[in-house]
């Protein structure tokens, strides 16, 4: 029988692995130690969580009932209305804790190469394959914190394993001061912080004739500018340990409700500048600069106008009025 890791790693298959390498235009070898990592990460961290009854009674209730949705699917559900009862966003949080997002930028770091597209997948494999498992074995929350102990004891006991438990217990303790940095803002700030750029992206893709529901190549571009905006962003940082993973079913429902009043998103992203500049004003201009390309890209992400894609402009003016409200809300 194969360990827990090996058995959760094994869910990313060879077929998986090769298009997620060419996907992240790299050797297949990397994603295979990738996926080790992940998974030895995955148990480390759900160990932290059975240590009492009350932890692994809630790891136990966390893991999916059914499939989940990719990230990209989630966020574009959530501007049309339709929002999942968990993203994957909440998964990888229900698994690695609240500091998954600057646990994946530093092992990021270490392999060369951005591993959150990566776990975003693996986290919901892993997942399916734990519930899979403790149906079968027909476990009760001491039974799963048994073996997910006995999981982590396996793997330690293998001198073959030595180099990935020390990136592993590197990233356990990035991941702990990441939380202890999360603990210094509310919850709310919080929120409002993530989901600005995509309120700044609301406002423009609202002005725009296709409206907030007609692009997908306009939410794509959100995202994107996102990914290369924060790349190189510390993972103990208040941007580092907020994005990285999409939106979290409850930041998606408040999406929601805001995209309803432009005066709400521009509220937002007010207040996250203003909780910025108190908070971590080390980081402001990062922040600014993400907000702001996120509309400016939002803007350029299809024409408007014209005939079969022919003439029409690239920015229209409404556009580039809600791109200069963004710009003012963010002072």
């Amino acid at each position: 029988m194969d360990s827990l890791v090996k058995s959760l790693g094994g869910q990313v298959t060879p077929e998986i692995a090769g298009k997620l390498a060419k996907y992240l235009g790299i050797d297949a070898g990397l994603v295979d130690r990738a996926v080790k990592i992940l998974s030895a990460l995955a148990v480390a961290s759900m160990v932290r969580k059975v240590s009492t009854p009350a932890g692994a009674a809630a790891a136990m209730e966390a893991l999916p009932q059914k499939e989940e949705p990719g990230a990209m699917a989630s966020l574009f559900s959530a501007l049309k209305g339709e929002i999942p009862e968990e993203t994957p966003a909440d998964r990888m949080q229900a698994m690695f804790g609240g500091g998954v997002n600057s646990m994946v930028s530093a092992l990021s770091r270490k392999m060369g190469f951005d591993l959150a597209p990566l776990a975003g997948v693996l986290t919901v494999l892993m997942g399916q394959h734990l519930a899979k498992m403790t149906r079968e074995r027909g476990l009760d929350a001491r039974g799963f914190a048994r073996m997910v102990e006995e999981g982590e004891d396996e793997f330690l006991a293998d001198a073959s394993n030595a180099g990935i438990a020390t990136l592993v217990r590197g990233a356990m303790e990035v991941g702990d001061q990441a939380e202890d940095l999360r603990a210094r803002f509310t919850e709310h700030e919080l929120e409002e912080i993530h989901i600005a750029p995509m309120a700044a992206y609301c406002l423009v893709a609202k002005a725009s004739p296709s409206g907030i529901k007609g692009s997908l190549e306009e939410i794509r571009a959100a995202n994107e500018v996102s990914i290369e905006q924060l790349k190189d962003v510390a993972p103990i940082s208040l941007l580092g340990t907020l994005f990285g993973g999409g939106l979290t079913s409850a930041e998606a429902e408040e999406l929601k409700r805001e995209a309803e009043r432009d005066e709400q998103l521009l509220q937002t992203i007010r207040e996250s500048a203003a909780v910025m500049k108190t908070k971590a004003p080390g980081e402001v201009e990062t922040f600014r600069k993400l907000v702001n390309d996120v509309a400016r890209k939002t803007a350029e992400a299809s024409k408007e106008g014209g005939f079969l894609g022919f003439g029409g402009e690239q920015v229209s003016e409404k556009e580039k009025a809600a791109m200069g409200k963004v710009a003012a809300a963010l002072v």
